[in-house]
């Protein structure tokens, strides 16, 4: 998504949870519990524990969202804060942070995957949408599948928002991307290490340096 819309998203994230049931609270999912409803809160963490399923969101602002193994949930979302998929959960819906990093461990499955300002990592799990980041660094390792697009947006410079690095992408270890890797910014240097693994679509960008 284009800078416009990251602003958008998060007024609808604020708004989303300005009526949550805990405000300055955490929230915590016990074992294989079952939940019909969102989970949200503005300023806490969330932690969803194994084999529980939520029947609905998981949203906060401030805060990060930690979901152990074998959970089923519509969609994770925070503002500030990483996100960590458990072994073998599933998220039906998007897995989104704007500050923060986000992974997904062996054999859990998500949609859409975003971050603004966070790594993305993916350790055998598969993502059946589009993975997306501005200034993060990507690894796709273990067997991780990608069935859309990688998109390394262009940030918005005008913030003197410029990387002293190179960003990285590793996709490694039998990893594969059936999409497109693209890289929207024509001046921003990328390192692309893949040992081992695969894109079967197209590699766009004008700076992208294979290691």
């Amino acid at each position: 998504m284009k800078k416009p819309l990251i602003a958008l998203a998060i007024v609808a994230l604020v708004s989303g949870v300005a009526m949550a049931d805990k405000v300055n609270k955490s929230i915590r999912v016990d074992m294989n519990d079952q939940v019909n409803r969102d989970l949200s809160t503005v300023n806490g963490a969330i932690r969803i524990d194994d084999g529980a399923t939520i029947d609905g969101e998981a949203k906060t602002v401030n805060g990060s969202i930690e979901i152990g193994e074998r959970v089923q949930l519509d969609s994770a979302t925070t503002v500030n804060g990483r996100i960590v998929v458990g072994q073998d959960s599933e998220i039906r819906g998007e897995v989104m942070t704007v500050n923060g990093s986000i992974e997904l461990e062996p054999g859990a499955r998500s949609g859409e995957v975003s971050t603004v300002n966070g790594s993305l990592t993916l350790r055998g799990a598969e993502v059946d949408g589009d993975m997306s980041t501005y200034n993060g660094n990507v690894y796709l390792k273990d067997g991780a599948r990608l069935r859309g697009n990688l998109i390394i947006r262009e940030p918005d410079y005008s913030n003197n928002n410029k990387r002293d690095k190179p960003l990285r992408i590793y996709i490694e270890d039998g990893a594969s991307i059936d999409g497109d890797l693209i890289v929207e910014d024509d001046r921003l240097e990328v390192e692309l290490f893949m040992n081992g693994g695969s894109v079967s679509g197209e590699i766009r960008g004008n700076k992208i340096k294979r290691r």
